[in-house]
């Protein structure tokens, strides 16, 4: 695996990293992570993750005394080191090492990895054809909105999604509500009307959702944070999912049942297409900047 990684200040190969059986990363879940995409050796949307990253920080009490900027400059010199084109970069940051025991000392340091990675690309027919998914009930703990590495609950519902032959699992709450997917937000088209569920605590705030919410704004095409329940889903003209990694995939059967015409929409493409754009504008965007520095 081609990469290069940094590990509280030292960099060196991503095969050779190590990490202490005492860090409550590796006990306990005790932490939170963020995944930025590579395009072109240019990392994408980096603030936007920075952002997400601190507010997943603070929500779980690890001080971290890295100011933004930091963080940015440490990302983009470890890209431009590894020399990899089409990559991610992957950040987790847990609470520290100590002896395991449940409750933590406040002045523990941090362990901080970044690390950037190859990454392949979605298979085109899932892109050109869109992919299944199924529902799950939601019984993640009461904080999804925080990115942290405690992901069993998403973990199992993938691998459940996968064993039935699905792209994703769909979490559905008790009021019968789509919540978001195992590694990804959902959105519905209704007529001319995108509707994706608020970020109201009870959902991951997406960054490429975010994009989205931009793009639709900026290209007047029309999108409302709602609810969307189970059943009203099913009646969806188009359905998709989003996510760094996978951008944004049309989703054309839930649990068996056809989503449209099962096939992904007109505004899921046109907004794909976007997204893009987006992409290739900030990259350009950059470019310039460096220029002119």
């Amino acid at each position: 695996m081609n990469g290069l990684v940094w590990i509280n200040g030292k960099v060196g190969p991503l095969e050779q990293a190590t990490i202490s059986l005492h860090d409550r990363g590796y006990l306990f879940g005790d932490g939170v992570y963020e995944l930025i995409k590579v395009y072109n050796g240019k990392a994408y949307t980096i603030p936007e993750h920075i952002k997400r990253l601190e507010r997943s920080l603070k929500g779980v009490s690890i001080k971290v005394s890295f100011k933004t900027e930091e963080w940015i400059s440490i990302i983009n010199r470890l890209v431009d080191e590894s020399g990899l084109k089409e990559a991610y970069v992957y950040i987790q940051v847990t609470r520290g090492i100590c002896p395991r025991l449940h409750n933590f000392s406040k002045d523990l340091k941090p362990s901080i990895i970044i690390y950037v990675c190859e990454m392949s690309s979605l298979p085109n027919e899932k892109r050109e054809d869109g992919v299944l998914a199924i529902t799950v009930p939601d019984e993640r703990w009461s904080h999804p909105n925080l990115k942290t590495i405690n992901l069993l609950p998403n973990v199992l519902a993938k691998q459940t999604a996968t064993e039935v032959g699905a792209h994703e699992a769909l979490f559905v709450d008790a009021e019968g509500n789509v919540r978001e997917g195992a590694s990804s937000n959902i959105f519905a088209v209704f007529g001319d009307t995108l509707v994706t569920p608020p970020t109201d605590g009870k959902i991951l705030p997406g960054v490429t959702r975010q994009v989205i919410m931009k793009i639709c704004k900026k290209n007047k095409i029309y999108i409302k944070e709602e609810c969307i329940q189970y059943k009203s889903l099913l009646l969806a003209n188009e359905a998709f999912i989003s996510s760094t990694g996978s951008e944004i995939i049309g989703v054309v059967k839930l649990d068996g049942k056809v989503i449209g015409d099962g096939k992904p929409g007109s505004i899921t493409k046109k907004i794909f297409a976007l997204y893009m754009q987006d992409i290739y504008d900030s990259a350009t965007n950059n470019d310039k900047e460096e220029k002119n520095e």
